[in-house]
């Protein structure tokens, strides 16, 4: 019998299925975006008026120090990883109903929310290919989310079943990527926990 395994993947561990409805899409995407740039500006511009003020008690002509210039990527970085993994999660996700979560349901360590963070730079660019790549995705994994190994779903969702962690090789922009990936297919769905009813869309599946 011939070997029909794709040689850039291997298999270990085990990781959580979600409904395919309980991953956040693109236009919830979108909104999260929206709102989370403008708390990070608003806040941004918080602690700035407080360093001033700081600035003003030590200098009355109210010069701006040098560390001034940090306020925006400390917040932002911060904000987009400290807050966005914790049980208080960020204004975007609040409003949304959404949580973020490891390939095993648990919450990101703070490295891979750093690593989830770095793409965003170059703002916006990388929304359009965010966006772009998470039409196709059964997860609905954005491109940083598969290298941070992350996942976007409603904060009231309980994963359905279990099954293998796929670690795929992928190429983008010339470079090769080893990331971990669900090994969602209809064996281990209905091996995990029979055949849910509430998994409805079964084109996403691999026999």
């Amino acid at each position: 019998m011939s070997d029909t395994r794709d040689p850039d993947v291997c298999e270990a561990h085990e990781a959580v299925c979600f409904d395919r409805r309980d991953y956040a899409g693109p236009a919830r995407r979108v909104i999260i975006v929206c709102i989370d740039f403008v708390a990070v500006i608003a806040l941004s511009f918080g602690v700035l008026i407080g360093v001033w003020y700081v600035c003003l008690l030590r200098n009355p002509r109210g010069d701006l120090s040098p560390q001034a210039l940090w306020v925006l990527p400390a917040v932002a970085y911060a904000y987009l990883t400290l807050v966005k993994r914790s049980r208080i999660r960020t204004l975007g996700y609040i409003l949304t109903g959404v949580r973020i979560v490891d390939i095993r349901g648990r919450r990101p360590s703070l490295l891979q929310m750093t690593i989830r963070m770095l793409p965003m730079l170059p703002v916006p660019w990388s929304l359009l290919f965010d966006l772009g790549w998470i039409v196709g995705e059964p997860q609905r994994q954005t491109l940083r989310d598969k290298w941070a190994g992350t996942f976007v779903v409603r904060r009231t969702a309980k994963p359905i079943c279990t099954a293998p962690v796929r670690y795929k090789r992928i190429g983008f922009a010339g470079l090769f990527l080893i990331i971990p990936e669900v090994g969602r297919t209809r064996a281990t769905i209905e091996s995990s926990c029979g055949s849910p009813p509430d998994v409805t869309d079964e084109s996403h599946l691999t026999t």
